[in-house]
C-alpha cells in the first residue's frame, strides 16, 4: 500500500497459480483459482491475502506432494492445526460445500 495516496496494489490470481504450478512442478492448468474466496490474515507488516485453489484434475498429484514432503490430510486430521488455518479451511469448507 502505497501511505501517501492510499492505494493498494494487489497481484493478479493468475500470476500467483502459474508461479505456484511452476514451483511444484505442475503443467499449466493444473491449478485454477476459487475466485469467490477472500481471505486474509494479519501478519505483524500487515495483511496477507489468501488464494483458494483446486485441482482440476480428479485425482490429486500424491506423488508430487510426497516429493516436496506434503501430504494430503482428511478434514478430521486437520483438527490440530493452528487457529488461523482452521478459520482458513472452514472458510473454504463452506464455500465449497455452499454454506
Amino acid at each position: 500500500m502505497d501511505d501517501e495516496e492510499g492505494s493498494l496494489v494487489s497481484i493478479h490470481p493468475a500470476s500467483v497459480i502459474k508461479q505456484t504450478e511452476e514451483q511444484l512442478g505442475l503443467l499449466t492448468g493444473d491449478l485454477e483459482v476459487e475466485g469467490e474466496y477472500q481471505a486474509s490474515v494479519d501478519v505483524a507488516d500487515g495483511q496477507i491475502n489468501i488464494l483458494l485453489a483446486r485441482f482440476t484434475s480428479i485425482d490429486p498429484p500424491f506423488e508430487l506432494a510426497e516429493n516436496i514432503q506434503a501430504s494430503f490430510v482428511d478434514l478430521t486430521q486437520a483438527r490440530d492445526l493452528a487457529q488461523v488455518e482452521l478459520e482458513l479451511l472452514r472458510k473454504a469448507y463452506e464455500l465449497i460445500m455452499g454454506g
